[in-house]
């Protein structure tokens, strides 16, 4: 195996291993609140929900309550990172221009399928028992899918942008090898700002949705792609005081029905990218936005409508992606079409810059053995030179030497 190779293979599962433990740690559910009574000093609680743990604490008790999760969850959170983790190192492996819809649709499918199965399966699925919290790992699958599968297909796409834009401002009047360290450079830079896009469309709220109950009791609440936000605030007239906040990312089910009022603006944000590419029209990507806005104020006020019971409601849309998004439309000036087709050279270089330092030197890949072998007889060669009186001066192989024509000549003779 090569060393490269090996280094290559090093970084990635380090880099994996990270992002899992940063999916583990993740919460899907935490609250807090505070009590207080005719003015008295305000008690505080907080909750905190991953997959690894449960975080309890409180001012009156007398020390934080930690429970860590049974060995039977945490092995079935980790099968349900498999997938991702395949479809990470698919993206490492193949080109940044190959299509990568049908690994993503399997491994969507194929997360969501085994969280369903431990679920809802028999009491000793591979022969263990059913893991605690079943709601907990339809929660955990969503992490799973957003983190590290939906975040990674903004980067990648986020990556070629930036190499197109920079073989676009060079011009060719570059050297090859800086040519592509400044890609690689852009490359990077650009898969991070994509990551935070996919992160923003996430976690920036739609809505922001108030209901008044009374004069003293209210909630404020705002929900966005993968996470809601609640905030309820009530007081009575005997001055007792309540406030809390919840923040909780939904399950795989609830996941799939959002998608109603959350697939127009994820697709805006992907055309975003797309159409900084040239690949994408701008009206195109002005519709998905537009109805990725009023599509969830028109569901949420449906919904408020049927299911509320406050004497008042109110909606207030918060189109933040989309003033943004629209934005970059204006601002940034997509690149031309052709500049994809002269930058399949530097994309493939960029694909492999993982695997070689220097993808533009005469890199020739020997046996490790031979390569010790053949340093260890250079050595005892240069041994041998120096001990018998030579120089390690190269002589020149068109001038012969003195000595080999004389004995040559006494040879003749």
């Amino acid at each position: 195996m090569r060393v490269l190779d090996r280094e290559v293979e090093v970084r990635f599962w380090l880099k994996m291993a990270l992002a899992i433990i940063a999916v583990m740690l993740m919460p899907f559910w935490s609250y807090a609140n505070s009590t207080s009574f005719s003015g008295s000093d305000p008690t505080l609680y907080f909750s905190y929900t991953c997959i690894l743990f449960n975080y309890q604490n409180a001012d009156d008790w007398p020390e934080p309550d930690i429970w860590i999760r049974d060995t039977p969850t945490i092995v079935t959170a980790l099968i349900l990172c498999i997938p991702a983790i395949y479809f990470n190192r698919r993206l490492s492996k193949d080109r940044r221009n190959k299509s990568i819809w049908h690994i993503g649709s399997a491994t969507v499918f194929s997360t969501a399928s085994l969280a369903v199965y431990f679920v809802y399966s028999p009491p000793a699925p591979i022969a263990m028992p059913v893991p605690s919290f079943d709601w907990d790992i339809l929660s955990f699958a969503s992490v799973v899918l957003i983190l590290l599968v939906l975040l990674p297909v903004f980067g990648r796409e986020a990556s070629q942008l930036g190499v197109q834009r920079n073989i676009a401002s060079s011009a060719r009047s570059k050297p090859r090898k800086a040519e592509y360290r400044a890609s690689v450079k852009a490359s990077l830079v650009y898969s991070i700002l994509g990551h935070v896009l996919g992160l923003a469309l996430c976690l920036l709220p739609f809505v922001l949705i108030i209901n008044v109950w009374a004069l003293d009791d209210y909630v404020y609440y705002t929900v966005s792609a993968a996470a809601s936000l609640n905030h309820r605030y009530s007081q009575d007239s005997l001055g007792w005081t309540f406030s809390e906040i919840t923040f909780n990312i939904p399950t795989l089910m609830s996941l799939v029905d959002q998608l109603v009022y959350t697939g127009f603006r994820t697709i805006f944000g992907f055309n975003i990218i797309r159409h900084c590419r040239g690949r994408v029209s701008r009206r195109r990507t002005l519709f998905y936005g537009i109805a990725g806005v009023l599509v969830p104020l028109v569901y949420f006020q449906f919904i408020q409508d049927l299911y509320s019971y406050a004497r008042f409601s109110y909606l207030i849309p918060l189109p933040i992606v989309f003033i943004v998004g629209f934005l970059i439309i204006r601002l940034v000036k997509p690149l031309e079409r052709g500049i994809e087709d002269d930058a399949e050279e530097v994309e493939e270089i960029a694909t492999d810059q993982e695997k070689r330092r220097d993808p533009f030197g005469d890199v020739v890949v020997v046996p490790m053995l031979y390569a010790l072998d053949s340093m260890m007889r250079g050595a005892v060669s240069r041994l041998k030179r120096i001990f018998s009186g030579g120089t390690s001066i190269k002589q020149d192989p068109d001038v012969v030497p003195v000595e080999s024509e004389e004995s040559e000549v006494r040879g003749s003779d």
